[in-house]
């Protein structure tokens, strides 16, 4: 075992989110071999990533993988949430004449359904 990933006998678990946001070339090509390094010495590795980098889904195939899908109203919820605390986005829906907060709420949330 190489001396510097010897976790001295604790479970030690390793957690990254977001892989998909990462830059292939300078980031992911470099820390996906790491996490299966680290892996290979009794590290517990938790990612997080959406499924479309070819990179990520194939480098762990094998692994055990779980799909999260948000519930609606905890995406309205937060969306509602980062809109009414955006003074600027705010006062544009409310000084539009054609947008209404709710109906903004309910479209970006049901659009961003899966993300």
């Amino acid at each position: 075992m190489p001396k510097r990933f010897s976790n001295l006998g604790r479970r030690v678990f390793i957690v990254c989110d977001a892989l998909d946001e990462m830059d292939e070339h300078q980031q992911r090509d470099v820390l996906l071999p790491l996490f299966h390094d680290m892996e290979d010495t009794g590290f517990e590795i938790f990612l997080t990533s959406r499924p479309h980098p070819e990179d990520v889904r194939s480098s762990f195939a094998d692994a055990i993988q779980l799909e999260l899908t948000p519930h609606y109203r905890d995406l309205h919820s937060y969306v509602e949430e980062k809109i009414t605390t955006s003074p600027r986005t705010k006062k544009m829906i409310e000084n539009s004449q054609s947008l209404r907060l709710e109906n903004v709420i309910s479209a970006v949330a049901s659009s961003a359904e899966g993300m």
